[in-house]
């Protein structure tokens, strides 16, 4: 399953499209301003490091973050913090330069707050575009 990055001549926003077949591959119109102006781009190749927290080799540069960047928000997530993803999330999308999916706005805000939605809200949520890569086609 293809995954094509693209980068807008018009509004200069990144974004990645997943394709389910290379037949299914098309130019796709800018999910940001609409324009059909997406140039696509070499995907930055990501390289998995094993050892995870524990040996301190967490990937470094995901998402624009070194190590020590990922170091400080993983206790947060591995505790399944509902605060603690909801920053790792926006923190991530101004890494990436994509807006958050106005779809996910509610869902976040309320993590800020403390509450966790349940998997059924979740699953609930598609962003308009359809991009949505379910765990189960891998």
């Amino acid at each position: 399953m293809p995954v094509y990055e693209y980068r807008c001549a018009a509004c200069g926003r990144r974004s990645s499209r997943l394709f389910k077949t290379l037949a299914a591959v098309v130019h796709p119109d800018c999910p940001h301003c609409g324009q059909s102006t997406l140039e696509r781009q070499f995907s930055r190749p990501t390289l998995l490091r094993g050892g995870g927290a524990e040996t301190g080799e967490l990937g470094g540069d995901d998402f624009g973050m070194d190590d020590a960047a990922m170091a400080e928000l993983m206790p947060g997530l591995e505790s399944g913090d509902p605060r603690s993803l909801a920053r790792m999330t926006r923190r991530m999308s101004e890494e990436m330069g994509e807006d958050i999916p106005h779809e996910y706005e509610g869902v976040l805000n309320r993590m800020e707050a403390g509450e966790m939605p349940s998997d059924e809200e979740f699953d609930s949520i598609e962003p308009d575009d359809g991009d949505v890569v379910d765990s189960d086609d891998y």
